[in-house]
């Protein structure tokens, strides 16, 4: 699974369950990371290079 790594904008979004669009990230399941670094959720990238959650962790700083 690929990493994406989200800037703050992009982290609230998923953390609220959005969809985000992102570029330079192949279609298909990834690991999402927060802002700050953490494994935010697993997800997936469309052919429209839009990331949704599939499942979304709630991890506190410096773990994941």
């Amino acid at each position: 699974w690929q990493a994406v790594h989200l800037d703050a904008v992009g982290t609230q979004a998923l953390g609220h369950g959005q969809d985000v669009p992102v570029t330079g990230a192949d279609s298909g399941r990834c690991r999402a990371y927060a802002a700050d670094g953490r494994l935010l959720a697993l997800a997936e990238v469309d052919a429209q290079q839009v990331l949704r959650c599939l499942r979304r962790f709630n991890l506190p700083a410096g773990v994941g």
